[in-house]
């Protein structure tokens, strides 16, 4: 009786599996993108200009192609983000609405994102 050849071991490859934090931040960042739809319509939106509705739903779809992309794993989604995230933090200075607040939770995703860049393709 013989015995099957084993196999010999090896290290660990890096995998591109996605971990489960970049997993629970892309889904809180698509129903995050969910809630700007009213915004879109709100008076607070038309009040800053004619030209902030459209922003707001563009940075609202930039949003959701980044997510895709940080699930994904693709440096792309991260650095894409990382744009729109400086791009709305110089709109909202601009326009006298920007918050100390406002730029904490995508820092934490940047610091997330970041964290796995090397996992990222």
């Amino acid at each position: 009786m013989s015995e099957a050849p084993s196999q010999p071991a090896t290290p660990s490859q890096p995998t591109n599996k996605r971990p489960v934090i970049i997993t629970v931040i892309c889904v809180i960042g698509f129903i995050g993108a969910l809630f700007t739809i009213p915004i879109l319509f709100s008076h607070f939106a038309s009040d800053i200009g004619a030209w902030y509705p459209p922003f707001v739903g563009l940075s609202a779809i930039v949003g959701i192609v980044s997510f895709i992309g940080l699930w994904r794993m693709r440096l792309w989604g991260l650095y894409l983000y990382l744009v729109m995230f400086v791009i709305a933090q110089a709109v909202m200075i601009a326009t006298h609405i920007w918050s100390p607040f406002a730029p904490i939770l995508p820092i934490i995703v940047l610091i997330v994102a970041f964290s796995f860049r090397s996992r990222m393709q």
